[in-house]
């Protein structure tokens, strides 16, 4: 029977920790994505195929996800933006982490959140700022802020 912690089956973790520390090359992973411009900021992805563990997966069924900028951006607002797909991103892997890595540690969660406020990617694309009034925003960074409610 699998000791399950947090939904994570620890069982399995160990085990695949196990794996990995056998044969290093089981950890590496290639996320394949395929995507298609539909028209001005609208674009679609599908995601079926994953490398990793020495063989390909493909999933049972596709994922398909649209992405678009706001009207601001002169977007026509169908679907989230790449810079809020990578926070989605970013929020989920720092959150999966931390629950894999308490789970591993035998350490129950009652709740992960995270906020707006506190994930945010600030994008300045050099070719339209220019070199010369490029700043030290020019380029991209991401910030992340974790709390655990606790102030600690």
């Amino acid at each position: 029977m699998s000791k399950v912690i947090n939904g994570v089956n620890v069982t399995g973790l160990m085990q695949t920790i196990d794996a990995v520390k056998a044969d290093a090359t089981v950890a590496k992973f290639r996320f394949r994505v395929h995507n298609e411009w539909l028209e001005g900021g609208h674009n679609r992805s599908t995601l079926n195929e994953i490398y990793g563990a020495g063989q390909l997966h493909h999933r049972a069924k596709s994922f398909e996800i649209h992405a678009d900028e706001p009207i601001v951006l002169l977007g026509s607002d169908t679907a989230p933006n790449p810079s809020e797909f990578l926070l989605t991103a970013l929020a989920a892997c720092v959150t999966s982490s931390l629950v894999y890595h308490a789970a591993a540690r035998g350490i129950k969660i009652e709740e992960v959140e995270s906020q707006d406020h506190h994930m945010s990617v600030f994008y300045v694309p050099k070719s339209i700022t220019g070199a010369a009034q490029a700043s030290a925003h020019a380029g991209a960074s991401v910030v992340v802020w974790i709390d655990d409610h606790g102030g600690h």
